[in-house]
């Protein structure tokens, strides 16, 4: 589907009235269903497939024109709010062999924009309000069932891929509101779901495959660009993105002989979010300038997977990976001129939340497997800053500039297996953060307040929990490794033209990785391999660069400040209850990050405060708790590590 939808006043007219709304909504509805049915006493196969593919335009906007209202406001809107759904199911049936696949795959490229532009000049009595909003919820559902007497093979894929923009802007236009506020607001508050559920039934052998999947490049922009003048009582411009991304895979596989069966459920996200002021020249006569951009997305994978045989045996395996590396930026740049009354707020902020949840159960009455991997590997950066040469921000109060990093991040792999002979049981769960939050006054702008504020903030707690169980009358083994590594940077750097009563240019950075393993078997012969590992690395750094010019006014101070707090302490638990064991437990604890401050350039201050503080603390237990005739532990079982994932963050190391 390719929809346009419009509201626009154009031209070189002008426009007297008592207030105006131009709003542009498109609430669409795009469903497809596909279904396949297949059955013979032989062999029998199916496949469906349902695609949606939307790119649609919603734009409301003002250009040319001279637009006044004598009484009230002038509102500018553009709403998306798309229902998007494709499902599809598969049913096989046969006497000897079947096999099914379904396909669901939601693409979406949507515009949705409200501005003022092309020399429009607005003049109005109260308000003027730019707001771009889209709620659209993409969901793609994926079931396959394969039934054979002998062979049954089912597979269910769901993909959703979205690359939407959402801007509320003005470009090159004049707008004033003496008598109240300009707001401009871009808002993606998208909810994404997948779902992939797949499974295979069989007197003989039984599989599954599922597979979910969501891919989001999307862009959030609330911004004055190039030219212009705007006038107000107060300036808000604000960027959110409230997104969430979810996606479930499982699957069942059961048979006599043999069932397998594997689940993957992954979130591959680069969204950008951005608010800011450039090349446009901006004043307030009353209130503060706020210039916000904020990320409160989440990210969730699922997987769950069960295979169980009554003969051989039963082995299942289920993966979920969230890739996220989002851009959050709030700025005044490009030769910009900001003057206000108030208070002037450059605030970016990521409070993102990621969760990645793995589930496998195998058994049979000879031997079962269970596997899992759960990974959540967080890139995010974020950035406020002033920067240019020819930009300037002048106030009579605060100028806080400010980049936070707070992302929630949680990785879980849960492993069973259970056979009569021999159970097996892996979960390996990685969680890792690696981003910057930056706090910038840069390429000589200049920025004259009571109090400048420059704050960086870094806080990562990433939590890993691997934990699994194997029981089994003569052989039980198992791999449990859980990493957390936490490696945020926070930066606040000053190299401007500098005029203030206080500067304060602080960074701050908080790391706290969780690692968690737990693991139990139950058998006449154990081995196992567990490993838990928490790690801090990045660099907190509080500058004044040698571009730098900084006058004090007598009285003030100066603080360049850098605290960074480390806390990696992994503790291991083990219980183990077998006559004859085998294994290595490992834990590790590492704390490499750096803090550091400086200062250059040309300073004129009465008091300067320059200082970096550095709290580290590194401490790896293991305990174990055992009920073994005999117990050869330290033994590194070199064949089970070198299965492992060659791209763990933390190599695996047994002693």
């Amino acid at each position: 589907i390719r929809n346009t939808t419009e509201a626009v006043i154009s031209g070189d007219g002008t426009i007297v009235v008592d207030a105006l709304t131009v709003t542009a909504t498109d609430e669409s509805t795009l469903d497809v269903d596909a279904g396949a049915l297949a059955s013979t006493f032989l062999g029998a196969a199916g496949v469906s497939v349902a695609a949606n593919r939307m790119n649609n335009t919603v734009e409301a906007s003002v250009g040319g024109a001279d637009v006044t209202t004598d009484i009230g406001n002038v509102e500018i809107s553009a709403t998306s709010s798309y229902e998007v759904e494709a499902d599809a199911l598969g049913l096989s049936a046969a006497g000897i062999v079947a096999g099914v696949g379904s396909l669901t795959f939601n693409d979406l490229s949507n515009r949705t924009a409200a501005s003022v532009h092309s020399q429009a000049t607005i003049n109005s009595a109260t308000d003027v309000r730019l707001h771009a909003f889209d709620d659209t919820r993409p969901v793609a559902n994926s079931g396959g069932l394969a039934a054979a007497g002998w062979v049954g093979v089912a597979g269910s894929l769901a993909t959703n891929i979205t690359e939407n923009v959402v801007e509320a802007f003005g470009d090159n236009a004049d707008i004033s509101a003496l008598n109240g506020e300009v707001d401009v607001s871009a808002t993606s508050q998208y909810d994404v779901d997948a779902l992939a559920i797949a499974a295979g039934l069989a007197v003989g052998a039984s599989g599954y495959l599922s597979l979910s999947k969501n891919e989001a490049s999307n862009s959030t922009n609330a911004s004055f660009r190039s030219g212009g003048e705007i006038q107000a009582q107060d300036v808000t411009i604000h960027a959110v993105d409230d997104s969430s991304f979810n996606t479930q895979s499982g699957g069942d596989s059961i048979a006599l002989l043999v069932g397998v069966g594997a689940s993957l459920a992954s979130n591959e996200l680069s969204n950008s979010v951005q608010a800011g002021i450039g090349a446009a020249t901006v004043t307030t006569t009353a209130g503060p300038i706020d210039v916000l951009a904020d990320s409160t997305s989440s990210a969730e994978a699922d997987a769950l997977g069960f295979a169980a045989a009554l003969g051989l045996a039963g082995a299942v395996g289920t993966a979920t990976i969230n890739e996220v590396a989002n851009e959050t930026s709030a700025f005044i740049n490009e030769n910009a001129t900001v003057n206000s009354a108030g208070d002037v707020l450059v605030q970016a902020q990521d409070d993102s939340d990621v969760d990645a949840d793995a589930g496998g159960l195998g058994a049979s009455l000879v031997a079962g497997a269970g596997l899992s991997y759960a990974s959540s590997v967080v890139t995010n950066n974020v950035q406020g800053i002033i920067d240019g040469s020819g930009t300037s921000v002048t106030t009579g109060g605060l100028v806080d500039v400010d980049g936070s990093s707070t992302p929630s991040i949680d990785s879980e792999g849960v492993a069973f297996s259970a056979g009569k002979l021999a159970a097996a049981s892996g979960a390996v769960s990685v969680a890792e953060t690696g981003g910057e939050a930056r706090a910038e006054i840069q390429g000589g702008a200049t920025v004259t307040a009571d109090v400048i504020s420059l704050q960086s903030n870094a806080n990562a707690s990433p939590s890993t929990s691997s934990m699994g169980l194997a029981g089994a009358n003569l052989l039980a083994a198992g791999v449990m490794i859980a990493e957390s590594v936490a490696g945020d940077s926070s930066h606040a750097v000053v190299n401007g033209d500098i005029s203030a009563n206080t500067l304060e240019v602080l960074a701050n950075a908080t790391r706290t990785p969780v690692p968690n393993v737990l693991y139990t078997q139950f058998a006449k012969f154990a081995g196992e391999v567990g490993f838990e590992a928490a790690k801090t690395s990045g660099n907190t750094d509080a500058v004044v660069g040698a571009e730098a010019d900084i006058d004090i006014n007598p009285g003030g101070t100066l603080d360049v400040l850098a605290t960074s707090t480390d806390n990696a302490s992994p503790n291991i638990f083990d219980v183990n209850f077998s006559a004859f064991e085998i294994g290595a437990l490992a834990t590790s604890a590492t704390a490499n990050s750096n803090t550091s401050t400086q200062i250059s350039g040309e300073i004129d201050a009465p008091t300067a405060t320059v200082a970096a503080t550095s709290n580290k603390t590194a401490d790896a237990t293991t305990t174990v708790l055992k009920a073994a005739i005999l117990s050869l532990d330290g033994v590194l079982l070199s064949g089970i590590v070198d299965a492992l994932p060659e791209d763990l963050p933390i190599p695996v190391v047994p002693p």
